[in-house]
């Protein structure tokens, strides 16, 4: 008997809480969800900082880049250091408060990015190849854009070029609002005009980086600062998976040089041996004719008449890293250094340039110039590639 008055008992509360529920006015319901939704911030807000301070999740893992550093915060903050600012830059992921607590003079984005400023053209093509170009909207270079996004946003109006260097237009640049710029570290007597207009500034130098993933990995830091980073990441590891498993094929011990005379000044130039331009004929399983000269520095380098012709009289390739004048013939480049007749390259017919987009496709696809440079080194007869021009002998 008691039994079945405990099952009758049930029963009612049951029905009578159901019924309570249906008859709840929708107003009530909508208050009691958005109170759950604010306990639930309140509560995800909580986790993410102690007492208005952010808590670290460690340092990201950056494999080879020396001249930034990346810090990792509970709910998706990054703090981007770079060793030309002492403004370290946070990010600020969509709908989340700026921290309180923070390091003087920290710099803010918040996400989402919508419009930047890139100076280099480096940038801007690594900006392109993670799939942020449509954020750029202003750019520090006017030179032939070999990638047809960004040459379609400048004759829209979407991008504007503001000036190169000394001569850019930081009033242009400052009414544009970019919620970010990235600037090369050679322009540091401009830096507090990018105060001036409170626009968050990361300055890079990322040709110096000690070697060709390092340089690459610029893509991971911009991958932060558009809030793509999983994109960013997957695009990087891509193009460096790409490069891994051509430098596994081994080296083909073929010497390779890469310079060029001026057809302007005269003067002979090539790539230091810590440059990552070396570096793509190292990664593509050439030995790089100048390996040793100033290993510890990257950039160009200026060789007189007599070392150009001693370091690259022996290279089996030679890539000519210059246009060669008028019609590129190799007869225009024996009248511009008519000493090349005696280098093993010419006499093998084993003499290339490098095709206009080569350098801004590099900082882009870095994968496809390396792929290019392995393949003329294993085919046995001279070709042609997307970034590399045979020049054929008379």
């Amino acid at each position: 008997m008691r039994r079945k008055l405990l099952f009758v008992l049930l029963a009612f509360l049951l029905v009578t809480g159901v019924a309570c529920t249906k008859n709840q006015a929708p107003a009530e319901v909508a208050k009691e969800d958005t109170e759950a939704d604010e306990i639930k911030e309140e509560k995800d807000s909580n986790e993410e900082m102690a007492d208005g301070t952010l808590v670290s999740e460690g340092m990201m893992d950056i494999e080879y880049a020396t001249q930034f550093t990346i810090e990792k915060f509970k709910g998706g903050y990054r703090l981007v250091r770079n060793i030309f600012m002492d403004e370290p830059v946070l990010v600020v992921p969509e709908g989340k408060p700026v921290p309180e607590n923070l390091e003087e003079g920290t710099q803010i984005i918040q996400l989402p990015v919508t419009k930047s400023y890139l100076a280099g053209s480096n940038m801007v093509a690594m900006a392109d190849g993670i799939g942020a170009i449509e954020k750029v909207t202003v750019v520090g270079q006017d030179v032939d854009w070999h990638f047809q996004s960004i040459n379609d946003q400048l004759e829209s109006g979407h991008t504007v070029f503001a000036g190169q260097g000394d001569k850019a237009d930081y009033e242009l640049i400052g009414t544009s609002e970019p919620q970010f710029a990235v600037d090369q570290s050679s322009h540091e007597k401009h830096f507090d005009k990018f105060r001036l207009f409170e626009i968050p500034l990361v300055a890079e130098e990322n040709t110096a980086e000690p070697n060709l993933f390092a340089r690459m990995e610029w893509m991971r830091c911009l991958g932060v600062l558009y809030g793509i980073e999983e994109q960013a990441d997957a695009y990087y590891n891509d193009q460096k998976s790409k490069i891994e498993a051509i430098i596994k094929g081994g080296e083909t011990g073929l010497m390779v040089g890469m310079g060029a005379k001026s057809a302007t000044s005269g003067k002979f130039s090539t790539r230091k041996s810590g440059d990552f331009r070396a570096d793509y004929i190292r990664y593509a399983g050439g030995k790089y004719n100048l390996e040793g000269f100033e290993s510890d520095k990257g950039g160009p380098a200026t060789l007189t008449d007599e070392d150009f012709y001693t370091k690259f009289k022996d290279c089996d390739i030679l890539i000519w890293s210059q246009r060669i004048p008028n019609d590129g013939t190799m007869e225009d480049l024996i009248e511009l250094y008519p000493s090349i007749v005696d280098f093993r390259a010419y006499q093998n017919n084993k003499i290339y340039v490098q095709a206009r987009k080569f350098i801004q496709m590099g900082a882009r696809n870095p994968a496809d110039v390396v792929t290019d440079i392995h393949n003329i080194l294993i085919s046995e007869e001279p070709i042609t590639t997307e970034f590399i021009i045979h020049v054929p002998k008379n």
